[in-house]
């Protein structure tokens, strides 16, 4: 089963049943795993990362009947918000219909989500503990929309991945979503919300210590909630991002000590972390890294070098973009480059054509 709601300017994406959508070539109606993917999308019909092209697209009008897009479990039927809160409206659930529109989510439209998935009033029940991941992106439910979602939360038991990024819900969403959270949880996004250190203190002690993928990305969390951070990450994680939160050289030094020896992907992009957190980061390299992203913070010559130097066999990208590396620095840090390296950008430096084709030679 897979749900969709989008909200784009012209077009609602709607919630598709298991039985309608697997009829039509999807997975089998009775596949024993189920999963909702609610997504939003606010900007005009252009795919969110993450998310397929088809959800959340121009298309069928506010009142008119587009047409299916994408396929498999992605595939999505675009209505009106009129016809489809008139299915809500009746009482039907998810069986019956197969439809929930909503052009912009909001704080309302997650109240009414949890009807659809809750409420008295529905004739059929949809089995919450076989949906195994929930995705809002960009929805902009708030701190409302985020009380009103932890009552269906208490009833998604199976929820391995779910992804709030881009709903504004704030420290006081986050202790909401701390009391709330379903067990054996894989996979966090809680990128763009607003959160600071208080958000986080409540939220990650409680977190799965199975937990494998952690977005907090867009953030404020600054060092002190970056050294939050970093005390309780899973021993298991394999993707980190901590782009745009005002981590600094202290908060730096903090999460080195703590990343996880399985870490394939880490994204410290658009900080402004300075030699001596480079220096701490480059030390304390997992030996399965496949992607650092330093992009956009002040490492300069002495910090790529440090990071440059410790970077393990396995690495395939690096990006070292904006960070006053001077040509100088460039020409000791391209010969202990991975041989392995597919990828490396460094735009946004004061380097010499003469580097790139160094890099090319490589």
């Amino acid at each position: 089963q897979t749900c969709n709601a989008g909200r784009s300017r012209e077009a609602a994406c709607l919630w598709r049943g298991v039985a309608d959508w697997g009829a039509r070539g999807g997975v089998p109606a009775a596949a024993p795993d189920v999963r909702a993917v609610l997504r939003g999308n606010g900007h005009g019909g252009e795919a969110l990362p993450g998310v397929p092209r088809g959800v959340g697209g121009g298309g069928g009008g506010p009142r008119g009947g587009g047409e299916a897009r994408g396929g498999g479990d992605d595939a999505v039927l675009e209505r009106g918000r009129g016809e489809a809160e008139g299915h809500l409206h009746q009482g039907r659930g998810l069986e019956d219909s197969g439809l929930l529109g909503v052009q912009q989510l909001g704080e309302e439209g997650a109240k009414e989500l949890v009807e659809v998935l809750c409420g008295s009033n529905r004739t059929s029940k949809v089995d919450l503990s076989r949906i195994r991941e929930l995705n809002l992106l960009g929805c902009e439910i708030g701190y409302k929309g985020m009380k009103a979602l932890a009552k269906a939360l208490d009833s998604l038991t199976g929820i391995k991945t779910l992804v709030l990024g881009g709903n504004t819900i704030r420290d006081k969403g986050a202790k909401v979503l701390a009391a709330h959270l379903p067990p054996g949880l894989l996979h966090l996004d809680l990128s763009n919300n607003g959160l600071k250190m208080e958000g986080v203190t409540a939220l990650l002690p409680l977190l799965s210590k199975k937990l494998q993928h952690l977005d907090l990305g867009h953030n404020s969390l600054g060092d002190e909630g970056v050294k939050v951070v970093g005390a309780h990450l899973s021993k298991k994680i394999h993707f980190l991002n901590l782009s745009e939160n005002k981590i600094g050289d202290e908060g730096a030094k903090a999460l080195a000590a703590h990343l996880p020896p399985k870490l394939r992907r880490l994204n410290l992009m658009h900080n402004n972390i300075g030699v001596k957190g480079a220096k701490a980061i480059g030390a304390n390299l997992p030996q399965k890294l496949q992607c650092v992203n330093l992009a956009n913070n002040q490492i300069g010559d002495k910090g790529a070098k440090a990071i440059v130097t410790h970077l393990p066999p396995t690495l395939s990208a690096l990006h070292l973009s904006s960070n006053k590396i001077t040509t100088e620095g460039a020409k000791v840090v391209v010969p202990l480059l991975p041989l392995g390296l597919q990828k490396l950008t460094v735009w946004g430096n004061e380097i010499a054509f003469e580097v790139y084709r160094m890099i090319d030679d490589r």
